[in-house]
Formats: structure tokens, C-alpha cells, sequence
């Protein structure tokens, strides 16, 4: 199959092999994110998978191991290793001693980064007020996807959270076709206007480390283009809250789009959207929790 590759496409393949993240992979190829969305879904197609881990699952292995090499040692006597012992081994202990200094320090840097709490950018909207409901894909027949869409009050990084979104999501497409997608929408009046004013969206989340995608579908969405839209691919590490900003000028026109040619316009924003897709996720369950949603 590999045979079937375009240079292009086989360039693309041997990045994700390396593990290189998509902005790494088009910035190395030095290519729009669009355009790396349009290739990678092309070799996805010629080589039978529908994601990055049954790629790894199936590809990492062919001609990537390294040979292993051997090396002698020359004889040293005993004397000398009791010498190198009794200065190696204060070094040694005295090494690791930094060493997990080091590590501790790193640990604590990274757990305050992690879990900090900054200040607004904008106005945190109260997620029970931005009127998001599913969007199963069983609503056109693409898939038989399921999507659940809640709201909980938890205990995060040792705060009292009143309002956390809860999104529950299983993919699952129909027969042989190769597109499917869940999404929770809203189309709340004050929500929408608020975004059509604004420059871009901040909110923490917490997920199981899948793949989602926020759209922003506009009015230039006709009815023979009804799911066009800009859109913003972000992962998730399980069990982490990690703050996402998204100023407008990072979304992207997904490259099955650009035959329609319309730029992204803020004031023409009508629904927005957040979701999972069988080219971000495996099919099956996956779950995301956001809290404190700004626009600003």
C-alpha cells in the first residue's frame, strides 16, 4: 500500500511515524494546517486506518528498529574497581541527589503552570447559560454516533467549580462510510452575538487525551454548503486541566472547504460547535469536561 503514497503524502507519513505533531509536521513541510489535514486524510484512505494510532499500530514497526550493537569491555582489575567504587559511588549518590532536586523543582513549575488559574481575558460566560445541545450524527444518517451533553458541580485544583460542561461522546460510523462526527452545538442569541463581537475564545478542560475540534459554521454556509466552517483542532493529556485559547486568527478552512473559497467573518458566526470526528478520535466513547468559558 505504501507504494500507493504520493511523495507528498509519504513525507507526511514518515512525520507521524517520528510522532511530530501536526503544527510541527506543517511546519517542517511548511504547509497550511489545511492543506497537511487534506494529505493525512488521503493516506489514512490508501493505507486502511482512521487514525494515528492504528497507523503506529500498523506502520511503526516496518524498517524503524535500529540494530543493536555490541561493545567489549577491557579487562580491569580488582584493585581499580575498588578504587573507582569508592570515588564513583559518593559521586554517583551525590548526582542523584541533584538530579531529584532538579526533578522536584520541574514537578512543581509544571503542576503551578498546569493548574493555575489566570486572570480573564474576556467575559467567562457561566457554561448553564451558552445553551449548548447534541448533535448526533444519526441526525443525518452519517453514522450512528451518540453525543450526551451535561452539567456538574465539581471540586477542581482544590476550587469549588458551580458550572462544569460535561461532554460524553461514542463514535461509530454506518457500513462503509468513512465520515462520521459528534458535535454539541449552541446557537444561543446573546452567545452568538457576543462571539460575533469578539476575537476569540479561552477555556480550561480537563479530558481522557483525545483529539477535538471547536467550528464556528457562518452564514456563508449555504444549503448545498450547510457544514462549512472554520475550525480549531486541540488535544487533550488525561486527567490535566489545560487552559485553550483561540483567537480567531488561528482557525482554520478545512481543506475539503476551500473549493467554496469564503474567508472566515466573525459577524456572519451562527453556530458554535464542539466535537469529535473519526479523523481526530477512535471510534468509541471519549469524554471532555470545560469550564471557565470566556470570549473576549
Amino acid at each position: 500500500m505504501l507504494e500507493n503514497l504520493s511523495p507528498r503524502e509519504q513525507e507526511v507519513f514518515d512525520l507521524l511515524l517520528e510522532g511530530l505533531s501536526q503544527k510541527g509536521i506543517a511546519h517542517k513541510l511548511n504547509i497550511s494546517h489545511s492543506t497537511l489535514d487534506f494529505h493525512r486524510t488521503n493516506l489514512y484512505k490508501k493505507l486502511g486506518v482512521h487514525s494515528v494510532k492504528e497507523l503506529f499500530a500498523k506502520y511503526s514497526t516496518n524498517g524503524k528498529a535500529s540494530p543493536s550493537k555490541s561493545e567489549t569491555a577491557s579487562p580491569v582489575s580488582d584493585t581499580k574497581k575498588h578504587t573507582r567504587l569508592k570515588i564513583l559511588l559518593p559521586v554517583g549518590i551525590a548526582a542523584g541527589i541533584i538530579m531529584l532536586a532538579f526533578l522536584i523543582l520541574f514537578l512543581l513549575i509544571f503542576i503551578r503552570k498546569t493548574y493555575s488559574h489566570p486572570a480573564p481575558k474576556g467575559t467567562i460566560i457561566p457554561v448553564y447559560n451558552m445553551g449548548f445541545f447534541p448533535w448526533p450524527d444519526a441526525k443525518d444518517r452519517r453514522g450512528e454516533s451518540t453525543a450526551e451533553v451535561f452539567i456538574t458541580s465539581e471540586e477542581i485544583d482544590g476550587m469549588e467549580i458551580n458550572g462544569v460542561l460535561n461532554i460524553k461522546t461514542d463514535l461509530k460510523g454506518i457500513g462503509d462510510n468513512n465520515e462520521f462526527y459528534v458535535n454539541i452545538n449552541t446557537t444561543k442569541y446573546d452567545v452568538i452575538q457576543r462571539l460575533r463581537q469578539a476575537n476569540g475564545i479561552r477555556f480550561k478542560a480537563r479530558g481522557d487525551g483525545k483529539m477535538w475540534v471547536v467550528d464556528f459554521f457562518t452564514k456563508e454556509s449555504t444549503q448545498k454548503t450547510n457544514y462549512a466552517h472554520y475550525q480549531y483542532t486541540f488535544g487533550t493529556v488525561r486527567d490535566k486541566i489545560i487552559v485553550y485559547d483561540i483567537p480567531y486568527s488561528s482557525l482554520i478552512l478545512p481543506e475539503y472547504w476551500e473549493k467554496y473559497s469564503f474567508d472566515f467573518n466573525k459577524e456572519s458566526i451562527k453556530i458554535l460547535s464542539i466535537g469529535a470526528n473519526n479523523l481526530t478520535q477512535d471510534v468509541g466513547s471519549s469524554s471532555l469536561q470545560i469550564f471557565d468559558f470566556e470570549i473576549y
